[in-house]
């Protein structure tokens, strides 16, 4: 759920491709997604980020395969980035046997998973891909670089992108790759809008913690903490 500042008694709701936007004093209630009856054109998942811009709250994103743009509560939509997956995915080892048996063979291009616009800079949002990828925008997406460390490899899944509340050129990616096999937790930090992400890998501490997530710390600084064994602190 996402709510703008701007609009009292306004929510916006999304699950699986619909977006509800609610007017709860009026008991209003209206599907507002950019594809009301799906075409085939865009790609979804079930869970898909739907976020306000923090620096102007009458602008809300959300993300399929592209980004839409919408200022006036969803009542039109504008596609702000091309595809920003992978065009050719790989077919990890791991899928063996099983790729036998997918129509595609394995070869599933994917969504964007996380989105994180920049609490600093206006037009600055950084996108990440349910496969692997990490695409930035310093112009409200009529550019898009693709900063991905070279360690993210296909399948590889952002499951989380937080632009620093205090620098404009900051951004922490959490990325799981459990469907390579590989359950470590793999944090990501750039300083400098990417050019040093590649070898920035942030270590995780083994530390028993019995609580979710508690980030966006209100001095600069940022905690991280796992879902039951890790605990990720950064400074």
């Amino acid at each position: 759920m996402a709510t703008s500042r701007l609009i009292r008694a306004i929510r916006i709701f999304y699950n699986g491709g619909r977006i509800t936007r609610t007017n709860q004093e009026l008991n209003e209630y209206a599907n507002v997604a950019p594809e009301p009856i799906r075409t085939g054109q865009y790609r979804y998942d079930r869970s898909l980020p739907i976020v306000f811009s923090p620096l102007d709250p009458g602008t809300l994103y959300f993300a399929a395969n592209v980004l839409f743009k919408t200022t006036d509560g969803g009542r039109s939509w504008q596609v702000i980035s091309p595809d920003l997956t992978r065009e050719s995915p790989e077919i990890p080892a791991n899928l063996g046997a099983f790729s036998a048996g997918d129509p595609e063979k394995g070869k599933h291009r994917g969504t964007i998973y996380a989105l994180a616009p920049s609490f600093k800079e206006p037009g600055t949002l950084w996108a990440g891909t349910d496969d692997g990828l990490i695409q930035i925008t310093r112009d409200g997406g009529k550019a898009w670089k693709n900063v991905t460390p070279p360690q993210l490899t296909s399948w590889s899944k952002v499951s989380i992108l937080e632009a620093s509340h205090f620098d404009a050129g900051t951004v922490y990616a959490a990325v799981n790759r459990f469907r390579l096999d590989d359950l470590n937790p793999h944090i990501y930090r750039t300083r400098d809008f990417r050019r040093q992400l590649a070898g920035d890998c942030l270590r995780a501490t083994r530390q028993r913690s019995d609580q979710r997530c508690a980030r966006r710390s209100r001095t600069q600084g940022l905690a991280l903490r796992g879902f039951r064994d890790f605990c990720l602190r950064f400074l």
